[in-house]
């Protein structure tokens, strides 16, 4: 019986070193990559973008009920109080008739968002950049409309203001 006790720890022994190898390259790798998104974090958010897009990075509908679908997306949007990169799983219900039967299941800052699917995602960024370019022009053109709806009815309340003080 010691014979069989022995083997087994010296397989644990020579797994837990290999184990311990490995986990140092997994946590190296891994810091390379949060320091990279990071970096992509950092020059989104210095551009004080302040709006939201979401491109979709995969895309899996069930084979035996195919009414419904799950989508894991990346996006750059505001998650509790912080804007920045994030990822979300949204579920389609095609019978939900009260709404488009969309539903967002989870969502998380890029950096809390389980590692499987920051490392899917990652790949989707030129994509989402696409998408932001797109978001912030119409973005700007409607505030552009707006601002000269501003001015035009400031325009009016001055000239109310100084009719007052005549």
């Amino acid at each position: 019986m010691p014979t069989n006790a022995g083997a087994r720890s010296a397989t644990l022994s020579s797994s837990f070193e290999e184990l311990k190898a490995a986990a140092a390259a997994l946590n190296q790798s891994s810091d390379e990559f949060s320091h990279g998104v990071e970096k992509l974090d950092d020059a989104l958010r210095d551009l004080n973008l302040g709006v939201t897009a979401w491109v979709t990075c995969v895309n899996y509908q069930d084979p035996q009920q195919p009414q419904f679908t799950t989508v894991h997306q990346l996006g750059y949007a505001k998650v509790g109080n912080r804007r920045g990169l994030a990822l979300r799983v949204v579920e389609y219900d095609g019978m939900d008739e009260d709404d488009d039967g969309e539903h967002v299941s989870d969502e998380w800052l890029f950096g809390d968002a389980p590692r499987e699917m920051r490392l899917t995602a990652i790949e989707h960024v030129p994509s989402l950049v696409k998408a932001l370019v797109k978001a912030t022009k119409a973005m700007a053109g409607t505030v552009a409309e707006k601002a000269a709806v501003a001015l035009e009815l400031a325009g009016e309340v001055e000239k109310i203001g100084k009719v007052g003080n005549l």
